[in-house]
């Protein structure tokens, strides 16, 4: 697992984990430019970077089932993310497309969270 930076703001540095299950910069470069929740993603996370996550539900929200996870919601796009130990830095885990049960993929960014900060 490798981790990398993606950005940097002004409040925080944004890092993504190459050769996850999803790829954040891979898998929002990889759907077609006619997307139109993809401007929308990367504003997120520039924004993220820039001034902290949205306060507005609809933008962000905290992921209750698992302790510390929080989403960049884009439309149908989802950013599950994690603020690391050391301050001023949040980790995206992934990218996944809304579904009705998305519970899975918040236990995978639990995982992820966990392999990350050499927790088992």
């Amino acid at each position: 697992m490798e981790i990398l930076k993606l950005l940097a703001g002004r409040k925080f540095t944004i890092f993504y984990i190459r050769g996850s299950k999803a790829d954040v910069p891979e898998i929002l470069d990889g759907l077609g430019d006619g997307d139109k929740d993809k401007p929308k993603a990367y504003e997120r996370i520039d924004r993220c970077a820039e001034h902290g996550p949205p306060r507005n539900i609809e933008q962000c929200r905290k992921i209750e089932s698992v302790k510390g996870l929080w989403e960049l919601k884009a439309g149908r796009i989802r950013i599950p993310f994690f603020y690391r130990s050391e301050r001023g830095q949040v980790l995206l885990t992934h990218v996944f497309m809304k579904t009705k049960n998305d519970q899975s993929e918040y236990l995978y960014a639990a995982t992820v969270r966990n392999k990350a900060e050499g927790v088992n």
